[in-house]
């Protein structure tokens, strides 16, 4: 990346967690990237999810329904 394009930190987090608490995909910021993403997936009608995005001891959840 350039030097004026903003990078995430490195090792931030961001993980789809389902409403029982299990992780069903994760994926880790490295140093200069400027995004990350989960994979696609598919789920049923009305499913429930959160996706998470962590650093160090800070978290953010944001629920989701299909």
């Amino acid at each position: 990346p350039d030097q004026d394009d903003a990078c995430l930190v490195e090792n931030m987090v961001l993980s789809l967690v389902s409403q029982e608490g299990e992780t069903l995909q994760s994926t880790q910021s490295r140093a200069a990237d400027l995004y990350i993403r989960l994979k696609q997936f598919k789920c049923p009608i009305e499913y429930e999810f959160n996706v998470v995005v962590s650093f160090e001891s800070d978290q953010h959840i944001e629920k989701f329904r299909a």
